[in-house]
């Protein structure tokens, strides 16, 4: 610190008084000034990481991914967005023509964020709303399923939910599997081994959900030819209907598509063969048609955000989710 010499001089009390104030003030002054300048110094060395943390906290707030993610599912800009220490999701609404469409783009690195739920949380509870059944979940994004426990549905398939197995019972549907490791698989051909058998092996292989809908749309990365033998739904090229599918890009990369319909002037839906050509634009090496119809629903962060067919929700046996 500087020092400083003051020469003693004789002059008035009155001045000796001020001298004296003037030279308090100045030593204050000085005494700050230096005081500043050693605090700025020592701010280059400081450890910032605390604040770099809060920023990168913020930044995620504001729509950043807290991981690296492959390419979108999409072009431009997402109407709707998550992000945590685990979990993408990116939603792009579509409204084109007499079609109007919502493009899930979901990434994560945990292979338990794609999941299932029940109505009532039981096998063949009462049905609820997807939206209800997303809520008691803390579902980020929840969908329907494929309304395993509704009328002639109850008959038929084989149901694998979180690793515990509903029933194994013949059918002509196709399968979704969800293995250990989160890849998603298709079984469409079910004539060669019985339900059980196949059952027990998929239980054996760490599977923890099943879903029997279809047909299936996508595999490899190439559209699969619509078998007229598939009976469960339309495959005409002129039904249009609303759809929910699942399809997946990579690994732990998904994507969902929801397509409203039967609502005339805003949407009126799509057909299989347009659900298949929507899907493989996406790049999707696999994909799934869900149950649809009035069932579509499109639940994201509790909120339902697409329009279903009937103006409200239907309830259904069971949703898919993440989290």
């Amino acid at each position: 610190m500087r020092k400083w010499l003051a020469r003693k001089v004789s002059m008035p009390r009155g001045m000796c008084l001020a001298r004296n104030v003037l030279g308090v003030l100045l030593f204050l002054f000085l005494t700050i000034s230096a005081c500043a300048e050693e605090a700025a110094d020592g701010a280059e060395d400081m450890d910032v990481s605390q604040y770099e943390t809060t920023t990168a906290g913020m930044d995620a707030v504001i729509g950043q991914a807290q991981f690296p993610l492959e390419p979108l599912c999409f072009e431009g800009e997402a109407n709707y967005q998550y992000f945590d220490d685990h979990l993408a999701v990116q939603i792009q609404r579509h409204t084109t023509g007499d079609i109007a469409y919502f493009l899930c783009d979901v990434q994560t690195t945990d292979p338990a964020a794609l999941r299932s739920a029940l109505s009532n949380d039981k096998a063949y509870g009462a049905f609820e709303y997807t939206s209800v059944i997303a809520s008691r979940h803390e579902a980020v994004l929840a969908v329907n399923g494929d309304d395993y426990g509704h009328g002639e549905s109850k008959k038929f398939g084989i149901i694998i939910r979180d690793g515990e197995l509903i029933r194994a019972r013949a059918t002509s549907r196709h399968m979704l599997v969800l293995e250990a490791n989160g890849d998603l698989r298709v079984i469409a051909d079910r004539g060669k081994d019985k339900p059980k058998t196949i059952a027990d092996r998929l239980i054996k292989e760490g599977v923890r959900q099943t879903w029997e809908f279809g047909p299936e749309l996508i595999r490899d990365g190439q559209v699969v030819p619509l078998n007229k033998k598939f009976t469960l739904i339309s495959t005409r090229d002129g039904q249009l209907e609303p759809r929910t599918a699942i399809g997946q890009a990579g690994p732990l990369h998904y994507v969902v598509l929801v397509v409203d319909g039967r609502r005339s002037g805003y949407s009126d839906g799509i057909s299989l063969p347009g659900l298949q050509q929507l899907m493989l634009k996406t790049g999707v090496r696999t994909a799934f048609n869900l149950d649809g119809g009035g069932s579509t629903t499109l639940v994201f962060q509790g909120e339902v955000i697409n329009k279903p067919s009937a103006g409200k929700e239907r309830s259904v046996s069971d949703i898919l989710y993440f989290k």
